[in-house]
């Protein structure tokens, strides 16, 4: 998958958002990008309460209803991530077969590597960790060189 872009309109506002989803087993976070430059334009966080299908049903409409600046845009890509990626991009897959190329699933280690990669400085090592999962990337390369997963 490459990088979502949209064209800008003359009022600057994005005419597309890229969701972001991160389903764990407690709790979940859901974001609005704008694909020009990656800024937030919404965030959420809401308990999964065992069933990430409908934590993202949630979180997707709150996303919606805070939106971006601009008023409403349409989703131009969709990333997903953490222990319930797969339930709901099965679910995403379903209702929208049209739109599977728009759809990146990633684990949580490898997620954590592209941002780490992304935010790294030149002279420092990135170790991205949450309460499962860790990677390491050097700074001088773009491949995770060590890895490892708490299972839940």
């Amino acid at each position: 998958p490459g990088v979502a872009t949209a064209d800008e309109p003359a009022d600057g506002a994005p005419t597309g958002v890229v969701l972001g989803l991160d389903l764990g087993s407690s709790g979940s976070k859901g974001l609005l990008l704008d694909p020009r430059d990656g800024a937030v334009l919404a965030d959420v966080y809401r308990r999964t309460d065992g069933n990430p299908v409908e934590a993202a049903k949630r979180l997707i409409s709150e996303l919606m209803t805070a939106g971006a600046p601009g008023g409403a845009h349409p989703v131009v890509a969709v990333g997903l991530t953490g222990s319930g990626r797969d339930a709901v991009a099965a679910v995403m897959r379903a209702a929208y077969p049209e739109h599977t190329a728009r759809l990146t699933v990633l684990n949580e280690i490898v997620a954590h590597a592209a941002a780490a990669v992304r935010f790294d400085t030149p002279t420092t090592a990135a170790a991205c960790r949450s309460s499962r999962s860790a990677a390491r990337t050097p700074s001088s390369s773009t491949c995770v060189t060590d890895a490892c997963s708490n299972p839940t």
